[in-house]
């Protein structure tokens, strides 16, 4: 503004740059000192308002009398104002603010050659807010590219983490299912015998098995290999998070009473539409990133849950003052066993909660500053599953004999189910290999064929294809250890009558045998 005075010999000017909404009005004055900055609400009656709204340069020989302007220009640092000189300031072919200058040094008045002056200065001044503006623009694009960019690197990194995950749970299930079903079928017979030390045995193998079971479905979750939509309900995402919060009041309560760390969860829960989801899933995520926010903040802090929601997705944000995060980690905060709280901590929280909302179609983010805390944002698709009325429990299936082909490589897995649907009053042949189950099929009458997924040469989707082809009206149950989502185009172009998950309970495939033959 130093240059305004000295082209036009004026003796104070201010320059002003209003927002897009103009809203607000940014101001740099000079008057012969130091330049003072300044933003205030857009005026509506003063000088640089008028030009600004007109888009028009004015010249004004005395304030006073102007009657526009009550003879005062209450944007103007100044009491006493005679002559007066606006210029429109326009960047991008919009007018963006003014430079205004008052009172000539000399007791004159502005002229045509004064306001050409100003013009030169004003578009240089646009032309500058341009660059700044194109600057910012381009700042937002690489800040866009970079988190687009980071996003597809976390989904490579989870994929191939998925792919190796999915093979180790394909070996780890057909294990478990041995080793279930054997203790199962123990157990079953060894009732007679009423053996409780032995019972009791059989009670741990049973249970290591299930937990081993959980933790393969649990490895799982933070890849994609397991985005199957099996068991998902419609949901209150806020009464979920009220349980989760309830869940975790007994850490956060006890941290504030005995640690004496002041510790404040609030929760800014809007009404929203429900969700579809597995509700265990969906509150595990919640409660994980309650308690991650709890160790952030060692010396206490606040905590908030908060609710939104559009016409198609509902969005959770879970806030903490905590210590936030490093700049080294941020980009690899969903990272499995990657941990800043030492090596008590698994570093499978955030891994898991990734995971789980990937598998329901969400997305998860991470905002952090270190020493001014974190936000996670989840977003998770408004659900569209119907409700239904309640149907009465089905009757207890009557059970018939049938003719069953087992194809299965794996040898523990193919003599477990030959031994307990045999008990069962079927009668079993059993085939190491696809080729070798399509020739018995083609030789045999067999009302019901049971084929593993994974076998060499060919699968179990072409021994269903194979199975179909020759006789429809055979029914096919496909069984597989790889814990992935269930492909139902591929189910139904292949005529798959039953899916069967490694590790089974052997109840449950009996029954789920029983009513797929009596239907």
């Amino acid at each position: 503004m130093t240059c305004c005075n000295t082209l036009v010999d004026s003796t104070a000017s201010v320059l002003f740059i209003c927002d897009e909404k103009k809203e607000n009005l940014a101001t740099s004055f000079y008057a012969g000192g130091e330049e003072s900055l300044e933003v205030k609400a857009y005026p509506t009656g003063s000088v640089a308002a008028w030009v600004i709204a007109n888009n028009e340069a004015i010249l004004i020989d005395d304030l006073k009398l102007d009657a526009r302007f009550s003879g005062k220009d209450d944007d103007f640092p100044v009491e006493t104002i005679r002559s007066v000189a606006c210029i429109p300031v326009r960047s991008k072919g919009q007018t963006v603010g003014a430079i205004e200058v008052i009172n000539k040094k000399n007791g004159g008045t502005f002229s045509q050659k004064d306001s050409g002056f100003l013009s030169i200065i004003a578009n240089q001044v646009g032309m500058e807010l341009n660059n700044i503006r194109l600057l910012a623009e381009l700042d937002q694009s690489l800040r866009d590219l970079k988190k687009a960019q980071n996003r597809i690197i976390q989904i490579e990194k989870v994929r191939a983490l998925g792919e190796m995950a999915g093979g180790v749970a394909h070996d780890f299930n057909n294990l478990l299912a041995g080793v279930l079903g054997r203790a199962q079928l123990l157990r079953q017979k060894l009732d007679r015998n009423e053996d409780p030390a032995v019972q009791k045995s059989l009670d741990v193998i049973e249970k290591s098995a299930l937990d081993g079971a959980a933790m393969v479905r649990r490895l799982l979750d933070f890849t994609k290999f397991r985005r199957d939509a099996e068991g998902f309900t419609s949901l209150n995402i806020n009464e979920l998070i009220k349980d989760a919060v309830e869940f975790t009041k007994t850490r956060w309560k006890t941290e504030t009473e005995v640690f004496g760390k002041k510790l404040d969860l609030q929760m800014e829960l809007n009404e929203v539409p429900p969700i579809a989801g597995e509700e265990a899933a969906i509150r595990e995520v919640i409660v994980n990133l309650i308690f991650n926010a709890i160790e952030a903040m060692p010396s206490g802090g606040r905590i908030c849950i908060s609710t939104q929601s559009n016409e198609r997705e509902v969005f959770i944000k879970i806030r903490d003052t905590g210590i936030g995060m490093p700049e080294e980690f941020k980009n690899k905060a969903f990272d499995p066993f990657l941990t800043t709280k030492g090596p008590t901590n698994s570093g499978l929280g955030l891994s898991v909660s990734y995971g789980i909302v990937k598998r329901h179609d969400g997305n998860i983010e991470i905002e952090s500053t270190e020493g001014k805390g974190t936000t996670v944002s989840i977003t998770l698709p408004i659900s569209s599953i119907k409700e239904h009325n309640a149907v009465p429990e089905a009757q207890k299936v009557q059970r018939q004999k049938a003719r069953i082909l087992i194809i299965d490589d794996d040898e523990t897995v193919r003599d477990l189910l030959n031994e307990v649907l045999t008990d069962a009053g079927h009668e079993v042949i059993t085939a190491s290999h696809g080729r070798d189950g399509t020739q018995l099929f083609k030789n045999q009458p067999f009302d019901l064929v049971i084929t593993d997924l994974a076998m060499p040469e060919i699968s179990g989707w072409d021994v269903a294809r194979s199975v179909k082809e020759e006789k429809p009206a055979t029914l096919v149950a496909l069984i597989t250890g790889w814990g992935l989502e269930t492909d139902d185009q591929k189910m139904k172009e292949c005529d798959i009558d039953l899916l069967i998950k490694k590790p089974f309970q052997l109840k449950e495939i009996i029954n789920q045998i029983d009513e797929l033959l009596q239907n």
